[in-house]
C-alpha cells in the first residue's frame, strides 16, 4: 500500500514538471520576452545610452525602461512607457548626463493586460567624467585614435578601417599589417588625375574628409575638426599630421618638439 501510494506520488511529481515545462515551452513560443542586448552587462556608458532588445507578450499592454541607483527609487530613463512591442530592436535612450557618475541597474518591464509582467535587468558602470575629459581634450594626428585596441580585430588601426569600410561596401580591402602607416596607404589612395586613387576606386582625400566630418564619434566625442588630422606648414600649406601629436589642453603643439614628428606634406596629385 505504501508502495502503491509512493508510485501515485511520483506520477503527480512528473505530471506536474511536464506541464510545467509545456507552460514555459508555450510561454516562450507565445513571444513573451524581456530581454535587454544593449549595452553589456558591467559596460561602462556615459552621454546618450541607446538600450536595445526585446519587449513583447501575447498580451501586450506596454513596457518601460528604469534606471536604479542603490535604494532610491527606479526613474524611467526617458519619462514614457511605450505601447509598441519592440522586437530587437532600440527600446530608449538614456540621457545619462542628468545624473551622477556609479552604478546602476537598468531596467525592462513587459507588463500585459492583465497587470502583470515580466522584467530583465543589468547592471552598469555611469562615468561621463572620464568621457567629458576625452572629449574636452584635442587629439591630433592619425595616431590620436587609429591606435590598436584590439590585437585580434585590428580595431582602430587604419588597416583595420580599410578592411571594415571595404566590407560595408560589399567589397574586400587588402590585408595589411595592424601597424600600417598613412605613407603605405597614400601608394594606392593618393589623387590620380581621374579623381580617383592612383591604384585605389577612392582617394584618401575622399575617403577621411566627409568620414570624419559626418562622423558623431569624430564631431561629438573628440570635438574634431580639420585640426585633429592637419597642421599649417611654415609656409601656409596644409600638412597631414601622422603620428600622435604632442600637445596641451588647447592643442598647441609642445615647443621642445618643433618642427612636429610626423607632419607631412600631402602626396601630390599623379
Amino acid at each position: 500500500m505504501q508502495r502503491k501510494r509512493w508510485l501515485i506520488v511520483m506520477a503527480l511529481v512528473v505530471l506536474l514538471i511536464a506541464v510545467g515545462a509545456a507552460a514555459m515551452f508555450a510561454t516562450a513560443q507565445g513571444g513573451n520576452a524581456a530581454v535587454i542586448t544593449a549595452p553589456a552587462a558591467g559596460a561602462t556608458v556615459s552621454g546618450k545610452v541607446a538600450i536595445a532588445g526585446t519587449a513583447t507578450h501575447s498580451r501586450f499592454s506596454y513596457y518601460k525602461v528604469e534606471y536604479k541607483s542603490g535604494s532610491n527609487p527606479a526613474v524611467l530613463v526617458d519619462s514614457m512607457v511605450h505601447n509598441t512591442q519592440v522586437n530587437s530592436g532600440a527600446l530608449a535612450t538614456w540621457d545619462s548626463s542628468k545624473v551622477p557618475d556609479g552604478a546602476y541597474d537598468l531596467i525592462l518591464t513587459v507588463v500585459d493586460t492583465t497587470g502583470n509582467f515580466i522584467q530583465a535587468s543589468l547592471s552598469v558602470k555611469l562615468d561621463n567624467t572620464t568621457a567629458n575629459r576625452l572629449a574636452a581634450a584635442p587629439r591630433r594626428g592619425c595616431g590620436a585614435c587609429h591606435a590598436l585596441a584590439d590585437p585580434k580585430t585590428g580595431k582602430y588601426t587604419l588597416a583595420y578601417e580599410g578592411e571594415e569600410r571595404a566590407a560595408a561596401r560589399g567589397g574586400e580591402h587588402p590585408k595589411l599589417p595592424w601597424d600600417t602607416k598613412y605613407e603605405t596607404c597614400m601608394t594606392c589612395h593618393a589623387s590620380a588625375a581621374n579623381g580617383k586613387g592612383v591604384a585605389a576606386p577612392l582617394s584618401m582625400r575622399d575617403i577621411v574628409h566627409p568620414a570624419h566630418i559626418f562622423s558623431n564619434t569624430f564631431g561629438d566625442r573628440y570635438n574634431g575638426s580639420c585640426f585633429t588630422c592637419h597642421n599649417v606648414s611654415a609656409d601656409g600649406k596644409y600638412q597631414v599630421l601622422v603620428e600622435k601629436m604632442d600637445g596641451n589642453d588647447k592643442g598647441v603643439p609642445n615647443p621642445a618638439k618643433i618642427p612636429i614628428p610626423g607632419a607631412v606634406d600631402p602626396i601630390p596629385p599623379k
